[in-house]
């Protein structure tokens, strides 16, 4: 088989649709209003009030120096790995913190204080109530992700909002300047520039990151988000509904009356809690509520709900985790805690890529073992925009083992290897170590294999 047909089974295959696709919105018009869908394989999770006044430490799973605080504010958040592991939420003082997947998300590391990628959000709504205080703090704290690459959505009661990305190892933000901001899986803007270019032509039917902004966009000059059945009707006109991957959470903030509205695939009755009914002092039990009930009971939340959730949502995510360790964290996070079985198990890939030209898209594949790389089956596989020669990336929660590395250059940005006569690629491709087989056929695995027992950086030049 020739390497067209090979590469693109091993690295294109993957990025046909985002592995990930949520749309979030904020509105500042005449009210304040944020609506988010969560798409994903599961639709299970709780809602979760949290305490102020609790001494709390990161989990941490790099044994470096977790970051530390004790939570000024109350907050309510929606978990899905437990709490302390927000996806998202409102504290009382009105600030909203939402994040997104971004494939190409590359954290930076500033040798501070270390953080989970979803603790990040509970540490900020325990922290701060404006947009400005947590751009002010922003380099305070080094993002070490148990898995996801993210970019996170922010909010406040003054109007305000911005994007903040992850790009290259640097932390790129984009404050709103207008009325509106909207957000999907591209960064923000990457995603700012194709809504100009395709404004008068947008795919209403697509579910491609950058269409879905296109959509909420124009969805948001339609329709009043201040109006919470219209704020629903935006977030339903970009939804999914595949046979595996759906729109399992739709959520709209009422930010400035410290409301919410939410409601499941799994059952789409609306629910409505108001944050002010609520007293948030560490002497108040914490409470919890199914998300997929008939109607909105919280109930003081319970450590063995707490593992159950966790429990079952590593394992639909192959995390390898001392899942004891983690549940007597999450429910007490006042003691540290090392997590020697993750540490044990996973490591960081930072790959430079050297290229001959500065443009389009490059993607990469890592492939563990011989059968996988035979097969075109990666472990792990990402796009990165290229706009530089020099291209940096790194691959999160990589598991331990043998390893091999195929990569392209999409040049023209069409998302996929061109190629030529009997096949053979048009565009730059390159393997780890450098190496290339005869003819556009991928090199052998021997050659090209490498061990990865630690954190390692790597580089691949086209």
């Amino acid at each position: 088989m020739l390497f067209r047909c090979s590469l693109i089974l091993i690295v294109v295959f993957s990025f046909t649709r985002p592995i990930v696709a949520c749309s979030a919105f904020f509105w500042a018009g005449n009210g304040l209003t944020f609506g988010r869908n969560l798409d994903w394989y599961n639709g299970a999770g709780y809602l979760i009030k949290n305490n102020n006044g609790v001494k709390k430490y990161a989990y941490s799973i790099s044994q470096t120096n977790p970051a530390s605080w004790t939570s000024k504010y109350g907050s309510f958040t929606f978990n899905q790995i437990g709490k302390e592991f927000p996806y998202g939420g409102i504290n009382g003082r009105g600030l909203v913190v939402e994040q997104l997947w971004l494939h190409a998300a590359t954290y930076q590391d500033n040798n501070n204080e270390t953080i989970s990628e979803l603790e990040w959000i509970q540490y900020q709504l325990d922290n701060y109530e404006r947009v400005d205080e947590v751009i002010e703090h922003i380099n305070q704290l080094t993002i070490k992700p148990i898995k996801a690459t993210v970019h996170y959505f922010i909010a406040d009661r003054t109007g305000h909002s911005a994007v903040i990305d992850f790009i290259g190892g640097k932390v790129i933000i984009s404050p709103n300047n207008s009325i509106s901001q909207t957000l999907t899986n591209t960064n923000y803007r990457a995603s700012c520039a194709y809504y100009e270019n395709n404004i008068s032509k947008i795919d209403t039917a697509s579910r491609l990151s950058e269409d879905r902004f296109c959509q909420v966009a124009e969805n948001l000059k339609k329709y009043n988000p201040n109006n919470f059945e219209e704020a629903f009707k935006i977030l339903s006109l970009s939804a999914e509904d595949e046979k595996n991957y759906k729109t399992f959470w739709s959520i709209v903030y009422d930010v400035s009356n410290l409301e919410i509205r939410f409601r499941t695939y799994d059952n789409p009755t609306i629910k409505h809690i108001k944050l002010r009914d609520f007293n948030f002092d560490n002497t108040t039990p914490n409470l919890g509520c199914n998300l997929n009930i008939d109607q909105l009971d919280l109930q003081p939340y319970t450590f063995e709900t707490n593992k159950q959730l966790l429990e079952s949502s590593l394992k639909a995510m192959d995390i390898i985790a001392d899942v004891a360790l983690a549940s007597n964290h999450q429910f007490d996070p006042s003691k540290q805690s090392v997590d020697s079985t993750y540490l044990n198990t996973y490591c960081t890939v930072k790959i430079n890529f050297i290229l001959k030209k500065q443009q389009g898209n490059l993607y990469y594949t890592i492939a563990e073992g011989e059968a996988n790389f035979n097969r075109r089956r990666g472990a792990v596989s990402n796009m990165v925009a290229v706009d530089t020669n020099r291209v940096y990336s790194e691959a999160y929660a990589v598991k331990k083992g043998e390893y091999g590395i195929a990569s392209f250059h999409d040049v023209n940005g069409n998302r996929k290897l061109d190629g030529g006569l009997f096949g053979i690629p048009k565009e730059p491709y390159a393997f780890y170590q450098n190496k290339k087989g005869l003819f556009g056929l991928p090199p052998k695995y021997k050659r090209i294999k490498f061990i990865l027992d630690k954190d390692s950086h790597l580089t691949i030049k086209f």
